[in-house]
């Protein structure tokens, strides 16, 4: 049973790896397309977005790291950059979605 579990976590895990990877080529594909005004503003304004989350996050990274190092005396944390990939490809889509309904595009 528990050959069972860990092998429906593994495939999991990897099932959600590959969609963030599906994601990120995505990301790309989706800035290096040309189009019409329209198309490049609601990409212009979700890379916007998505710059100034990430941004924030960064900031949060920061203070977090600074507070665990002076405050509890513990090292800072180390945040993988695939995860950081991750939320950053996650984040441009919501906004992308959410800018191509409000501008029908």
């Amino acid at each position: 049973m528990n050959e069972i579990w860990s092998t429906l976590t593994l495939g999991l895990a990897l099932l959600i790896l590959l969609a963030f990877v599906v994601l990120d080529i995505a990301l790309l594909v989706s800035l290096g397309r040309q189009g019409d005004e329209r198309r490049r503003m609601i990409v212009g304004r979700a890379s916007t977005n998505s710059f100034a989350a990430m941004a924030v996050y960064f900031v949060v990274c920061i203070i977090e790291d600074l507070y665990r190092g002076m405050a509890l005396g513990l090292p800072a944390e180390r945040h993988p950059p695939q995860v950081t990939l991750a939320v950053m490809a996650l984040c441009y889509f919501v906004n992308l979605l959410y800018f191509r309904r409000k501008y029908g595009a």
